[in-house]
């Protein structure tokens, strides 16, 4: 009978002894399972480490006259600074805003940094390499009908220089910072056939201006459309060398320029729609033939305008 109770014993020991022992410290794993999850592993490390700022750029080395668009991701309205210009933005969707950069066409090449404030102490900046373009140079050109009207280079030069450019940059020092448009932006004459390309340099008799707009093809007489809403900021009947011309505030800092024209449409401090028709396609002041030169400022700096209204579109 003892015996019996001794094996029982024995028995009953062994079972829990095999119950309660803990396999999983001798239970090797093997190795080919290791390399399958160590990736995983890894991939959640790295994505706990690096968090994606909420800003973003079209393009961090833009080049002269280019046009660099900002969105940010936020519930607040960002402020954003860049060689001691103050950016606006405005509201897309409830969090997230759009703001523009405009690369002035004589922009010194280089880096600078994007300075963007989200509030309550978090910020973020972005490098911005400035490349510098190479324009072609081409002749200061004059024909028979300009030179009897007293045009020559060193006046065509100095007088763009000294008197037009100053009240231009007068009219657009100021602007809303709210955008008057909703919607995306359109040429101002169909067919964007271009006949002066943007930004080349034109020089004869050692008098030279830079063609700070792009010249489209159009006749005499064809309507020119206003690129969107806006407010007339300027009418000029009498610039020498721009003819007549009218400069429109989009808001943000854009403005719309249109030089040469034959008849102005409208007046200062008019609203106006996308599509009104600001004037007609002329020949006035500097001009050889009858054409739309069109020109943006963003902020001040002149950027390619075909090129500013692809990049915005591309971004509404």
């Amino acid at each position: 009978m003892r015996k019996g109770l001794i094996i029982l014993f024995f028995i009953l020991t062994f079972a829990a002894g095999v119950i309660f022992y803990d396999f999983s410290y001798e239970t090797e794993i093997p190795p080919e399972v290791i390399e399958e999850v160590q990736p995983e592993v890894n991939l959640i490390e790295k994505l706990e480490v690096e968090v994606k700022p909420p800003i973003s750029l079209n393009t961090s080395k833009p080049r002269q006259a280019d046009l660099v668009v900002i969105k940010v991701e936020s519930v607040i309205q960002p402020r954003a600074l860049f060689g001691g210009k103050a950016i606006s933005f405005f509201a897309v969707s409830p969090d997230n805003w759009l703001g523009f950069l405009g690369i002035d066409a004589k922009a010194s090449p280089g880096s600078s940094t994007l300075l963007v404030d989200l509030g309550e102490g978090e910020g973020f900046s972005e490098e911005v390499v400035v490349v510098k373009q190479s324009w072609p140079v081409t002749e200061l050109a004059l024909n028979e009908e300009l030179e009897a009207q007293g045009y020559t280079p060193q006046n065509i030069a100095t007088g763009i220089q000294e008197n037009e450019n100053v009240v231009v940059r007068e009219a657009v020092l100021s602007y809303r910072s709210e955008p008057y448009f909703k919607e995306k932006f359109m040429d101002p004459v169909p067919g964007r056939v271009i006949v002066g390309t943007f930004g080349n340099i034109r020089e004869s008799g050692g008098a030279g201006i830079q063609h700070l707009g792009t010249d489209l093809d159009a006749k005499k007489g064809d309507p020119v459309f206003s690129i969107n809403d806006g407010r007339v900021v300027l009418v000029k009947e009498d610039f020498l060398n721009y003819g007549k011309t009218v400069v429109i505030d989009h808001g943000l800092g854009i403005f719309s320029l249109y030089l040469h024209l034959s008849e102005i449409k409208v007046t200062s401090r008019q609203n106006l729609k996308k599509g009104e028709v600001i004037g007609l396609v002329g020949n006035t002041g500097y001009s050889l033939e009858p054409h739309l030169h069109f020109s943006v400022k963003v902020q001040g700096a002149s950027v390619d305008p075909l090129g500013f209204i692809d990049a915005v579109n591309a971004s509404l």
